[in-house]
């Protein structure tokens, strides 16, 4: 869909505030341990759990692996929590969110 719409922006929203490098990062809460930028590099240095294939939502991996995807067809793509107040308009603004923003460079 992407590829043929060629979106400007791509946004995936979840209960966490982006992608981070492994399951006790995530835990903390801390912003610092979020990965600002994912790329497919980073992408297989990432310890993801074992349940991630399980989870019905498609799971934070799928997430990312759609959004590595998409990002060639796209000038943004953003993955980020939807309880990050105005995290749309963020992102549509340039303005500075919590979250993991997705290229393929």
């Amino acid at each position: 869909l992407a590829k043929t719409l060629k979106p400007e922006n791509v946004i995936f929203l979840s209960n966490v505030k982006g992608i981070y490098p492994d399951k006790e990062a995530m835990e903390s809460d801390s912003d610092q341990g979020i990965i600002k930028e994912l790329t497919l590099e980073k992408m297989t240095r990432i310890r993801w759990s074992d349940n991630d294939n399980t989870d019905v939502s498609g799971s934070m991996r799928k997430k990312a692996e759609f959004a590595l995807e998409i990002s060639n067809f796209c000038s943004k793509c953003f993955i980020g929590s939807g309880y990050t107040e105005n995290v749309i308009s963020k992102v549509f603004n340039g303005e500075y969110v919590e979250g993991t923003f997705v290229s393929r460079s």
